[in-house]
């Protein structure tokens, strides 16, 4: 991702959409970036508590259960209030998200902070902040106004995005005409990346789930598709066996 890039992250639920972002976040934050989260949907409490099982490699299904040990409720506990400080982060939870409000909270961040990433959880549950006669042209007038955002502040935008169901009826690798409401995702975006698990690969929360991250657009750069494994008790996504093909270009 560049500066002034807006780049899509797109899958149908549970595929492990969050969980690529939040790994993206960990980095970014363990290499001195300043990440800027917005969570429309999940509490920043719970996105601290994932991030700290991430980068504590604690179970993340344990903790859920409520099943963690004394030593390791004591180090995820402690983790999470490092998280919580870190200069680095800052999550900013919002029910309703128009682009004028997020570009007043990164205006008013900037000038607190350095921040070098925008991370958006999810498109499908922002609102444009006029009226519109369909869902389809508010969707298009957001993703231009993010990308204009992302220009303007010279940041790269990360936006999570959901799928329609299509690839899940027929069982197929997405495409770019399967972004939910898409409107004029496609032709605004500079990177879009989905995130497939076919019905056959589809395994419980305890085992790691072979799914294909798909490079369906990059302006500057190859498509193509690579084989991980989405590892869910673990909150990460991991390379598939070192005898995967790593890159299969399309």
């Amino acid at each position: 991702m560049q500066r002034g890039d807006l780049s899509l992250l797109g899958g149908r639920p549970s595929t492990g959409k969050t969980t690529a972002a939040l790994q993206i976040v960990n980095q970014a934050i363990i290499s001195g970036v300043g990440t800027m989260l917005f969570s429309l949907e999940t509490p920043a409490k719970t996105l601290l508590r994932r991030l700290a099982c991430m980068s504590m490699s604690i179970d993340y299904q344990k903790w859920r259960s409520g099943a963690l040990g004394a030593t390791e409720q004591e180090d995820l506990f402690q983790e999470t209030e490092r998280l919580r400080t870190d200069r680095h982060l800052r999550i900013n939870e919002r029910a309703l998200a128009t682009v004028p409000s997020i570009h007043a909270d990164l205006r008013r961040t900037k000038g607190e902070q350095e921040i070098g990433l925008v991370v958006i959880d999810y498109l499908q549950l922002m609102h444009s902040a006029g009226k519109h006669q369909n869902r389809v042209s508010e969707v298009s007038e957001i993703s231009r106004d993010l990308k204009l955002a992302a220009v303007e502040f010279q940041l790269p935008f990360l936006v999570l995005s959901q799928l329609n169901r299509t690839p899940e009826t027929e069982n197929r690798a997405p495409q770019l005409s399967d972004l939910r409401e898409s409107g004029s995702l496609e032709q605004d975006a500079d990177l879009v990346i989905f995130l497939w698990c076919p019905k056959s690969e589809m395994v419980d929360d305890y085992h790691a789930t072979a799914t294909e991250m798909i490079v369906a657009k990059q302006r500057n750069g190859p498509i193509g598709a690579f084989d991980t494994l989405f590892v869910k008790r673990l909150a990460r996504l991991e390379e598939a066996a070192a005898e995967s093909p790593a890159f299969v270009g399309r």
